[in-house]
């Protein structure tokens, strides 16, 4: 019995047509009005945050450039004194 190719061949295309229906049936979810909707919050919410991230590289870089330490204030400065005894 001879090895021939035409028979692998043959599964090969016969596969690859299978396939071919297969993802050509599959529905597109992206068309769908909540996928969209989602997909575009998302967009805002990276966009927002690559935006807050650029701002705090800036105030970082030039923070860096004239040497600024921000030192926060202290909490609570006008705390009263304990009482002690009556």
């Amino acid at each position: 019995m001879s090895f021939t190719w035409r028979w692998f061949d043959l599964l090969i295309v016969v596969g690859a047509v299978v396939i071919g229906f297969a993802v050509w049936f599959i529905p597109n979810f992206e068309a769908d009005p909540e996928i969209q909707e989602l997909y575009a919050k998302q967009r805002d919410i990276r966009e927002r945050r690559e935006a807050r991230e650029a701002e705090a590289a800036r105030i970082a870089k030039e923070r860096e450039e004239l040497g600024l330490v921000f030192i926060p204030p202290p909490e609570e400065v006008d705390k009263p004194a304990p009482q002690t005894g009556p």
